[in-house]
């Protein structure tokens, strides 16, 4: 009896300090929202962003403020949605510990996320797409070769040809900060992109092997 107590407070003592470590706790002030019902979704990134996005929780805001917490498995992409028909309105990386979300009180697209060492990551890149020009410049591009493919070949060629420059250096941009975060889930996020895009997948298959082993173990499970 005495040998079957103290293993159960042994049991009871590690699993508490498993969860103490390994929990995560989001709290958030969104004056917008008000009193409303806020849902944190996990994104399915590899299966594509949509209706295959798994509801892990929801909680009741109060005033605009917020808490969820649970226990935390690997880094993934989460969504918090304001509502079961507004999709993907905050994105960020979820960690262990404790997250804040912010929103500048006029703006609700202005908020900021503050977490740990891979969300810092995920906002580092999101900068860096969200001031490449050359995203604009390729899509013009693109737009052009369509719009001369029938009336003038040589044009579209040249666009076409232009365009291929311009998404050779967004890809190789994108390749290097890979190689800068070779510990970062958002690293994983770029390959699985990249791959949709049609990137040749020996060049990528090596940049996948220089990843920290923990990276391939969450990429395996989900198989990208």
């Amino acid at each position: 009896m005495i040998r079957i107590f103290s293993f159960l407070i042994v049991y009871l003592a590690s699993f508490i300090s498993y969860c103490q470590s390994n929990y995560f706790e989001i709290n958030g002030h969104i004056a917008e929202l008000g009193n409303s019902t806020i849902y944190l979704y996990k994104v399915n990134y590899f299966y594509g962003i949509g209706d295959t996005n798994q509801l892990i929780d929801s909680a009741k805001v109060n005033n605009g403020r917020f808490t969820i917490e649970g226990i935390y498995k690997e880094p993934g992409l989460f969504v918090l949605e304001v509502s079961k028909n507004m999709r993907r309105s905050i994105l960020f990386i979820l960690e262990k510990g404790v997250t804040n979300i912010e929103q500048n009180p006029n703006i609700l697209s202005n908020i900021e996320i503050s977490s740990g060492r891979e969300q810092e990551a995920y906002k580092a890149y999101r900068e860096l797409r969200s001031s490449d020009s050359q995203i604009e410049l390729s899509n013009n591009l693109t737009d052009s070769v369509m719009k001369y493919k029938q009336s003038d070949r040589q044009k579209s060629i040249h666009y076409a040809n232009e365009s291929a420059k311009i998404k050779s250096k967004m890809i190789n941009d994108q390749l290097s900060f890979v190689r800068k975060n070779r510990n970062a889930y958002v690293s994983i996020l770029i390959l699985d992109h990249l791959i949709r895009d049609g990137v040749d997948q020996g060049i990528l298959l090596r940049e996948y092997n220089l990843l920290i082993q923990e990276l391939k173990e969450i990429q395996m499970q989900n198989s990208f």
